[in-house]
Order: structure tokens, then C-alpha cells, then sequence
């Protein structure tokens, strides 16, 4: 298998190093942050780590959403994309405190993938569990076939 097989069915850097995703979500966001207002130098979006994997029931992708509350995630279906999105609230800050190290991101995220073709909104079984939100859906291969039916033809 290609990996141009892979990128087309799935429209996501999912599978791209580590270090190629981190620079190219650097580069975006200071795309649009150059060109906003009062921008800032310090990224304020994030991506949360994500996993996907086929197995014998179909595709399972995994998100890690730690801080995240259920409410505050939303799981979309546009065109065979899927997308994960949400917000992770800052946490309240003192004035006094001192921070010798900020590692968290905060803010709004998103994650997309392309599903196979006739994927529909009840298919996707998404489910929340100690910051984990796991979303199954079946491969192209587990959707029903249409049936075939045989159209009569009338006599005049």
C-alpha cells in the first residue's frame, strides 16, 4: 500500500511525522495570526493527539481531550469529512503565581479525517471516557449493498 492511498482516503496529516505536523501547524498559525489584529507571538490553538485504527469491526479514532469537558466537544459530519472540534478552557490564574514552565495548550481545536464514502450520521458512534473520545464507524466494506431490484416492464 502507497502512502498516496492513505492521504486520499484520509484528509488529515495524521500520518506524517510528528515534527512535519508541529511546523506546519506553527506555519498556519502564524499565517493568520500575522494577518489579525493585536496578534500575538505565542500559539494559542492546539491539536490534540490522535490515533487511527481499522480493525474487523471497522475504523476506531481515538482523541485525547484531557481537561475537556463532554459539552465542549463537537463531532461533525460534512461531505464524508469528519471533524472533532471543541475548546479547552484556561485555567483561573493568580497574579502572584509564578510559572517556571507552561506545557498545556488552551483554546479552540479541530481534527478532521475523510471517511469512506456513504458513511451517514447514525454510522458514527462516538464515545467519552477519561478524556478519551473514541469514535467508530464502519469501512466501506461493512455499509450495505444496495439491492438490486428488478423493474417490471408494462404492456400497452
Amino acid at each position: 500500500m502507497s502512502m498516496t492511498l492513505w492521504t486520499d482516503l484520509f484528509d488529515d496529516d495524521f500520518f506524517r511525522p510528528a515534527w512535519q505536523q508541529d511546523l506546519q501547524h506553527i506555519r498556519r498559525h502564524a499565517e493568520r495570526s500575522a494577518d489579525s489584529p493585536g496578534a500575538s507571538n505565542q500559539l494559542s490553538a492546539w491539536r490534540p493527539t490522535s490515533d487511527l485504527k481499522e480493525g474487523k469491526d471497522g475504523f476506531t479514532l481515538s482523541v485525547e481531550l484531557p481537561g475537556v469537558k463532554k459539552e465542549d466537544i463537537n463531532v461533525t459530519l460534512d461531505k464524508n469529512i469528519l471533524t472533532v472540534s471543541g475548546k479547552r478552557e484556561h485555567e483561573t490564574r493568580d497574579d502572584t503565581d509564578k510559572f517556571h514552565r507552561v506545557e498545556r495548550f488552551f483554546g479552540n481545536f479541530s481534527r478532521s479525517v475523510r471517511v469512506p464514502e456513504g458513511i451517514k450520521e447514525e454510522d458514527i458512534k462516538p464515545t467519552f471516557d477519561n478524556g478519551v473520545l473514541h469514535i467508530k464507524f464502519p469501512s466501506k466494506a461493512q455499509l450495505p449493498k444496495p439491492e438490486r431490484k428488478q423493474i417490471s416492464i408494462q404492456s400497452l
